[in-house]
């Protein structure tokens, strides 16, 4: 008992104040932060403040303040690929999801797992910004960043077939074949003076 004691008073109790700082400076107004298992939210959310968006697995709700009443049974009830969807769309297209999560605890290790799984799946550039240091902290824990999806560039309208040809105009094609007859079969690109016809084509860039 004296020895967990004493690596209890030498070490830090928790990894929030990393965890929060970081949050603090990435996260942008709009974005939510989810907790697995919510119990890490009291302390992180503490420091973040009322500003950001908080919601914890397993019950979805505001994990600031835990609910312990048949906690175990809840968590096993829970379903983790439900819980990445909702936190998907809750995020939203064009805000950023951060998810604090640990599999230190019994009854949620697996669960909290494969809720990142199931969130890299939603969103496939999340990646991990902050990993968890067991040995620094009593409770330390991973962060998560799955950013929202980037808009994709709008495609340039094809061009038509013989647009910006003038009436009457040849095509590049047919242009070619013609400056090939007309230079007696071929017309060498650095040699444009092979014949006037042909020095006259290929300084219109046909």
């Amino acid at each position: 008992g004296f020895a967990i004691a004493a690596q209890s008073a030498l070490r830090n109790r928790t990894q929030a104040g990393e965890l929060a700082g970081y949050i603090a400076s990435a996260a942008r107004p709009g974005d939510l932060v989810a907790f697995c298992p919510d119990q890490l939210g009291p302390a992180t959310a503490r420091l973040l403040g009322p500003h950001a968006t908080y919601v914890g697995f397993p019950r979805g709700v505001d994990p600031r303040l835990v609910n312990w009443v048949d906690y175990e049974d809840v968590t096993k009830a829970a379903s983790p690929a439900a819980f990445a969807k909702e936190l998907d769309k809750r995020a939203g297209p064009s805000h950023d999801l951060w998810l604090v999560s640990s599999t230190a605890y019994r009854s949620s290790s697996k669960p909290c797992l494969e809720l990142e799984s199931r969130l890299l799946a939603l969103r496939p550039v999340g990646h991990e910004v902050i990993a968890a240091r067991p040995g620094t902290y009593f409770e330390s824990a991973n962060l998560s960043g799955y950013p929202a999806a980037p808009t994709p560039p709008s495609r340039p309208e094809a061009p038509r077939v013989g647009a910006g040809r003038r009436e009457g105009e040849p095509s590049r094609g047919r242009a070619r074949r013609r400056r090939s007859r007309a230079c007696g079969g071929s017309c060498p690109p650095f040699l444009i003076s092979c014949c006037k016809r042909c020095a006259f084509w290929a300084l219109a860039g046909v």
